[in-house]
């Protein structure tokens, strides 16, 4: 079963999974469960951002974007750290507004996409007691 679960993993865009295990001394368990949490809370995240690109209140987005970076970083989801970064830096540098939307927008679907492939991934784990 393990490696079924590492193989998923390995097929997930924008993951390393191994920097993630390597956090996490290898505990595959540990490391599945605080992704898919990942992509479960931090989808709320993802869609305050867009509520607060849309308020124009730059200063969350950057906010939103250090916190969703520092985790992504843990995980080794590699691509949404990245574009967290340059969410981040781009409200920070004082970016133009459309630079920043791209930005944010590329660091959602990122997210969304993580997010279905790790609950796709999830879905075909045996339950627990089944």
């Amino acid at each position: 079963m393990d490696e079924a679960i590492t193989q998923g993993l390995a097929a997930l865009s924008g993951l390393d999974a191994a920097l993630g295990l390597q956090h996490l001394r290898g505990r595959l368990d540990s490391y599945v469960r605080l992704l898919k949490k990942f992509a479960d809370t931090r989808a709320a995240d993802i869609e305050n951002m867009g509520n607060q690109l849309a308020a124009r209140d730059y200063a969350e987005v950057a906010s939103l974007a250090h916190n969703i970076k520092g985790i992504a970083g843990f995980l080794g989801a590699t691509e949404i750290h990245g574009l967290a970064g340059e969410v981040s830096a781009a409200v920070r540098n004082g970016r133009d507004e459309a630079e920043i939307g791209r930005l944010a927008a590329a660091l959602i679907e990122a997210q969304s996409e993580l997010r279905a492939g790790v609950f796709a991934l999830v879905a075909q784990l045996p339950r627990p007691n089944a």
